[in-house]
């Protein structure tokens, strides 16, 4: 089984972001969990980044 190293560990977590920025999801539910870069999601939400910008 490979293991992922910490580029493409970083890189699911930014992708976990986008999804949940483009698609609009309501994050609430994870958004407290460790990995998740709830920061990352906030800026874009505040930058006005995402649907309907």
């Amino acid at each position: 089984m490979q293991t992922l190293n910490e580029r493409d560990f970083l890189a699911r977590r930014r992708e976990a972001a986008a999804i949940t920025r483009v698609l609009d999801i309501d994050d609430s539910g994870y958004r407290g969990t460790p990995l998740y870069p709830a920061d990352l999601v906030a800026f874009c939400r505040r930058q006005g980044k995402g649907p309907g910008a």
